[in-house]
């Protein structure tokens, strides 16, 4: 799935973040305790593309990680939080390169 996210081919970023929010609902639902999120594979493995979602160039890239981060449960979102509201701040302004357009940043 986490390849997928940045796939530049929507439908297959779409199909993946679908994936994802189930993996998520799943593993991370209102009764998960903050306690065993902390070294959780899934939590790192978000956490590892903060980076590359706010400095990454490739559009298709932070698109697909913002689509990623918006299916989230509410209790990663929780735990992720102040520094998840951080990237998506920072990926809401544009990068200032030339395929920086409001039609490939949709």
């Amino acid at each position: 799935m986490l390849e997928n996210f940045k796939h530049p081919n929507t439908d297959i970023a779409d199909a993946s973040t679908r994936a994802f929010k189930t993996f998520c609902l799943t593993y991370f639902d209102d009764t998960t305790e903050k306690d065993s999120m902390e070294n959780h594979s899934l939590v790192l493995a978000v956490r590892s593309l903060f980076e590359p979602s706010k400095n990454d160039l490739n559009i298709a890239l932070t698109r697909g990680y913002n689509m990623a981060f918006g299916v989230l449960t509410n209790k990663l979102l929780s735990f992720l939080y102040p520094e998840i509201v951080d990237v998506l701040l920072a990926n809401s302004v544009p990068k200032g390169n030339e395929s920086d357009e409001a039609e490939t940043r949709k």
